[in-house]
């Protein structure tokens, strides 16, 4: 299983592990409490934290972006902060 570690500075870092992404990895992962999924198009989903903006966390270009160019949403006004992951659905559990 992969999955893409989206950080703030605009690296990323592809990642391989277990067969799933459990909800502690993503909890280590993100450095959060409350995470939200945001379903993309081709069967992925983008891990955020919920409280990002509540934290003032940098803003995240690179996975704002991809939400922009990927989502269900149309015209997406919002905006991404923090570490975000980008994993396919089937990997989840």
């Amino acid at each position: 299983m992969e999955y893409l570690v989206i950080e703030t500075d605009e690296s990323y870092t592809e990642t391989s592990g277990d067969k799933y992404l459990r909800l502690k990895k993503m909890y280590d992962i993100i450095d959060c409490e409350l995470v939200e999924f945001i379903y993309l198009k081709d069967d992925k989903i983008l891990i955020i934290d919920e409280e990002g903006k509540l934290k003032n966390s940098e803003i995240n270009k690179e996975a704002t972006k991809l939400v922009k160019q990927s989502s269900f949403i149309g015209d997406y006004l919002d905006y991404i902060v923090g570490i975000a992951i980008l994993i396919d659905q089937k990997h989840l559990k």
